[in-house]
């Protein structure tokens, strides 16, 4: 009998012991949340927004690790757009949309791109083979996604319709340039930027997947804010990475010039990368901060291969003047950004709704001042 009370007193000891060490555990835990939280600067929204829409947008097997979610609730939208985890429609779902939009091309591409079905993609590539939103997706998942699928006849293939499908796009053929350069082919690749610099638009179309993609999650029952915040959060960019890398090869081409003696082709490659970062800062044309920030960092790569103390343009700054000034948009545009999206969980869905519709409308930098105007301190 006194040895079970023993016991009895050894187990209630080892369980208040216990307990006591998982209370100063959770403390402990809540507390690093809180310092983590209250540490928002650790982590620039650059690096944040790159990791989560560029990084995982380069992986190729980005479609086929994601954990899915079907139907999210409209208060977890958000939280689950900065995990891992990608709400997407069901087979049923994404037929009943395409159904209902008789199978256009643009209805083929936005159940592709909420499914992760290439059955949606391969049909659209069959029956809308001139249609260059088409022929994009085509060249990315020819790029990225199913790289190991194609051949390179058919991924030049496909790039060779993009092209000819969006003559006015330099987008094309900065996307045969890298490829050419990822092939060895140097030469091929400067002839495909040259032809860039004739064009004046680069186009992405991710305002345009982004309304398809909120139109199919619409139809599937979500809310009105849940549809228009998952197309924009879930939108991938990894083309992004790829003309950065494009920059990069065409500056050390030039390099190689210069090492040469060939001062003219050098000088010729360094403007030609100087024009595709011009094409992704312009601000009229790009939407999203993302592509400005990218053409940021190609400038600032070819500024930094010169004599810091050179001329940069006729206005008489130099180019480390230049590259200041770099900096200094860089740290704008992550501010201007960054409060709407600590800003976007106290929002009602309302004014999600409004704030996404901005972006589309106005770009990122005006849909967070608005924002900011609004739901601001």
């Amino acid at each position: 009998v006194k040895l079970t009370k023993m016991k009895r007193i050894v187990i209630a000891v080892l369980g208040i012991a216990a307990l006591v060490v998982g209370y100063f555990m959770f403390v402990q835990k809540g507390n690093n949340t809180e310092n983590a939280t209250a540490q928002p600067d650790e982590q620039s929204i650059e690096e944040s927004r790159q990791a989560m829409r560029v990084d995982r947008g380069h992986t190729s097997a980005l479609w086929l690790s994601e954990q899915v979610v079907e139907n999210p609730t409209p208060t977890n939208w958000l939280a689950l757009m900065r995990s891992d985890e990608s709400p997407r429609l069901t087979a049923e779902q994404a037929e009943a949309y395409v159904t209902a939009n008789k199978r256009s091309a643009e209805s083929l591409l936005a159940a592709y791109r909420t499914t992760r079905d290439r059955a949606y993609l391969r049909e659209a590539l069959e029956k809308f083979p001139n249609d260059p939103k088409v022929n994009f997706d085509g060249c990315i998942d020819a790029l990225f996604y199913s790289k190991d699928d194609y051949t390179t006849e058919e991924r030049r293939t496909l790039l060779t319709r993009f092209e000819k499908t969006a003559p006015g796009n330099s987008l094309a053929n900065y996307l045969a340039a890298s490829d050419h350069f990822k092939s060895g082919e140097s030469d091929k690749a400067l002839e495909q930027f040259r032809n860039a610099a004739t064009k004046s638009s680069l186009n992405d179309y991710s305002i345009e997947f982004i309304q398809n993609a909120e139109e199919a999650f619409r139809n599937a029952g979500y809310s009105e804010a849940d549809a228009k915040g998952i197309a924009y959060w879930n939108l991938p960019l990894p083309h992004l990475q790829q003309l950065r890398q494009a920059g990069v090869d065409l500056l050390e081409l030039a390099g190689r010039f210069q090492q040469s003696g060939d001062e003219a082709q050098a000088r010729e490659a360094r403007q030609l990368a100087l024009h595709l970062a011009d094409m992704l800062q312009d601000g009229s044309q790009q939407k999203l901060f993302m592509n400005q920030l990218y053409g940021i960092a190609i400038e600032r790569k070819v500024l930094e291969s010169l004599d810091p103390n050179s001329a940069y343009d006729n206005s008489g700054r130099t180019v480390q003047q230049r590259i200041d000034e770099l900096l200094q948009n860089k740290k704008n545009l992550s501010a201007n950004v960054r409060p709407a999206d600590n800003l976007l969980p106290v929002m009602t869905p309302a004014d999600q709704a409004a704030y996404f519709d901005r972006i589309r409308i106005h770009g990122e930098v005006a849909a967070a001042k608005w924002a900011v105007d609004k739901y601001g301190n």
